[in-house]
């Protein structure tokens, strides 16, 4: 999404609320400095994600480029989430759980067994997967908020 920023100075709006990540940051994942997002900036290009000591808030980052346009900045960004798609996860479970009761099934023989023990579980599964999936979606808003703010984006 391309839009304008009235910051007078994009990189140096970068350095007064950006932290640098460290190479592996979940042995270390915060800096207590005040800055509320942490990632990587040059010139050009940033990659930035809230500075947080909780995983999700530090997979989905803001990944964009910016560039000076007559008296304000024009800003090129996304938000994106990093790792594995929770979707994917989901889809794996779901395979395991089909290969599970299939063994299961060929073994005793008890489908009524399989089955009560299936819906516990598929129950909880559904539940932690509407939180991740309420949770994320949070995130995502507060960290375009959070950026459009100080940024002044419009």
């Amino acid at each position: 999404m391309v839009v304008e920023s009235k910051v007078q100075d994009f990189y140096k709006k970068l350095e007064e609320n950006v932290t640098s990540d460290k190479l592996i940051w979940f042995f270390s994942p915060k800096k207590y400095n005040g800055k509320e997002f942490s990632g990587v900036f040059d010139k050009k290009n940033f990659r930035i994600h809230f500075n947080s000591v909780y995983t999700t808030y530090r997979l989905i980052d803001v990944i964009g480029s910016y560039k000076k346009k007559s008296n304000c900045y024009e800003v090129d960004y996304e938000i994106r989430e990093r790792g594995l798609k929770f979707k994917y996860i989901l889809m794996i479970i779901i395979l395991f759980i089909i290969i599970v009761n299939t063994v299961q099934f060929f073994e005793n023989g008890d489908l009524e067994l399989i089955l009560h023990i299936d819906f516990i579980f598929l129950a909880f599964l559904v539940f932690v997967s509407l939180i991740h999936f309420l949770i994320h979606k949070m995130v995502k808003k507060d960290l375009k908020k959070k950026f459009e703010e100080i940024f002044e984006i419009n």
